[in-house]
């Protein structure tokens, strides 16, 4: 409602857009790219088993027949994990959560890595959406300059760096490093980055 990615749509300068959405949890911004510039193609990744179901319907119901939804979470390398949902507040459940293997309600999760899925898909991307509660820090580290140069517009909810505590700053001169060039950065955890290739 408050069109926080309103930004991104200048970055982008065409209709039809084909994306990965990183963190999808129930589909709001798939389906407000769709109505906005139009959805030729989405990759949508959930993890957390009860935000998917409705990232599932959600997407159903809004008519985003090009959004393909994933129940898988994406990182730098693969694992499995126990993912369970925070109660507290079901948009902020993380891959780094720290589970109980003996907890009955923790779901067992595979997390992809960013880049070897990349090379199973062909073409070039218009935007890479991350809103993962920390794994962008490890996506965009792990992930090579020819990789991520396949997308033209990057947008990030940056949150703390979980594995390494660099300062958020460091997130614009990683993403910097890969080729972007920065239009906004908030420089603070939970805040926005937007970077575009010239």
């Amino acid at each position: 409602m408050d069109e926080v990615y309103k930004e991104v749509l200048s970055c982008l300068g065409k209709k039809d857009v084909r994306l990965v959405d990183v963190g999808s949890n129930l589909g709001s911004f798939a389906i407000w790219m769709n109505s906005k510039a139009g959805v030729r193609e989405a990759f949508c990744f959930e993890p957390e088993p009860d935000s998917f179901r409705l990232l599932t319907f959600n997407l159903t119901r809004n008519g985003c027949i090009a959004a393909k939804p994933f129940n898988c979470a994406m990182g730098g390398k693969e694992r499995t994990i126990q993912i369970k949902l925070n109660e507290s507040s079901p948009g902020g459940t993380s891959i780094y959560s720290d589970q109980t293997s003996g907890d009955r309600s923790a779901a067992t999760m595979k997390v992809l890595a960013f880049e070897e899925w990349l090379k199973e898909v062909d073409g070039d991307f218009d935007l890479l959406k991350l809103d993962c509660e920390g794994a962008e820090w490890e996506i965009v580290s792990r992930t090579d300059t020819k990789q991520m140069g396949r997308f033209r517009v990057c947008v990030a909810e940056v949150h703390g760096d979980p594995e390494c505590n660099r300062p958020p700053d460091e997130f614009r001169k990683l993403m910097e490093a890969r080729g972007f060039r920065t239009v906004r950065w908030d420089n603070k955890s939970h805040g926005l980055y937007i970077g575009v290739r010239d």
